[in-house]
């Protein structure tokens, strides 16, 4: 945050474009091997645990990243994004909600990519599974395939470089319908 030219308040969101490379292995490594499962066991210790962990996730690999934490203390303000907020705040809500992040990161080093299919690694994938427009769940690309398929890496449920083909048959697998997904993607900025 910053003090603005009216002596007023500014906040500034993370406006670091991350390290592809380093998000890319933090992701994978937390997925794979020991910590493929979407257990408490099979996450970084260092970060708060939740049952739904897409948002969470995302964060680590963000932070991994090099982005810096932006402290508060009030959860729900979408200018702060921190695990564990200070006071008894615990973690805001852009750290571990796919609606709040969303909002969160698109106002920092990250714009709009039109289309999911054009995603890179670095990029980030959030979907509306029933088409209510309401963001509910968050992947990050890791790896491009040869076919030029963005593969995403995710918590709850765990995939490490899955393609986004692949994906969408599990969804629809597990009963969900591809018509109504929503898809918002953002890329990330270079510097």
């Amino acid at each position: 945050r910053y003090f603005g030219t009216n002596g007023c308040i500014a906040y500034v969101h993370s406006s670091t474009s991350p390290d592809v490379a380093s998000m890319t292995d933090y992701a994978i490594t937390w997925t794979s091997g020991q910590y493929r499962g979407d257990e408490a066991e099979h996450f970084n210790p260092d970060y708060p645990y939740l049952e739904n962990n897409c948002a969470n996730f995302v964060s680590q690999v963000l932070r991994a990243g090099g982005w810096g934490y932006d402290d508060g203390f009030i959860p729900r303000n979408t200018a702060s994004w921190a695990p564990n907020l200070s006071g008894p705040g615990g973690a805001s809500w852009t750290w571990v909600n796919a609606a709040y992040q969303y909002t969160y990161v698109r106002n920092g080093s990250y714009g709009y990519l039109d289309n999911i299919w054009n995603a890179n690694p670095g990029d980030l994938l959030y979907v509306d599974w029933e088409g209510d427009e309401e963001i509910n769940h968050v992947m990050v690309v890791t790896v491009t395939t040869p076919e030029g398929d963005p593969s995403i890496t995710q918590k709850s449920t765990s995939r490490s470089n899955v393609s986004l083909h692949h994906l969408i048959r599990l969804a629809e697998k597990g009963g969900m319908d591809a018509n109504d997904f929503i898809w918002y993607g953002l890329q990330r900025q270079q510097q």
